[in-house]
């Protein structure tokens, strides 16, 4: 039988000690219970993403920005120069940009995707396996391309 919207139920929560500290600090600060301050802050992260996905006109769209924004910061941290001042830097990141938009052009989001927009501080693995699946719809797309011009 499922449970009416108003139920309050009980909760067993696992989480590292400098978490649990913070928690505790954030909710000495706003005077409220520690209790209080975790349902807070999940109630607000939840509305936080609706109103992202209203903004961007839908989960996906949102997620594929994203995408495009954790490309920028890590081409960025892998060239070691910002993209507004380094020709070689915008042109990694316009590559990159330019297969993302070919690929889901085509309805092929890109291995990975979901990791990569859950967790904004992926690891390089993840990023490299996700640059990795856009470089092999560009081999294939040029392959495409080749075997046109042959005939």
């Amino acid at each position: 039988m499922p449970r009416a919207k108003s139920a309050t139920i009980d909760l067993k929560v696992r989480m590292k000690e400098p978490l649990r500290a913070c928690i505790e600090e954030a909710a000495r600060e706003h005077g409220v219970s520690m209790n209080a301050e975790i349902v807070n802050r999940l109630a607000r992260t939840f509305r936080e993403e609706e109103t992202a996905y209203a903004i961007f006109g839908s989960k996906l769209r949102y997620r594929q920005m994203q995408l495009l924004a954790v490309t920028v910061q890590l081409i960025e941290e892998q060239t070691g120069h910002k993209w507004t001042g380094d020709f070689e830097t915008a042109e990694a990141i316009r590559t990159a940009f330019a297969s993302f938009v070919d690929m889901f052009a085509k309805g092929e989001a890109p291995k990975g995707l979901h990791r990569i927009t859950a967790d904004p501080y992926l690891g390089k693995r993840t990023f490299r396996e996700l640059m990795e699946s856009v470089r092999d719809a560009d081999r294939k797309r040029d392959q495409g391309r080749t075997s046109q011009e042959k005939e």
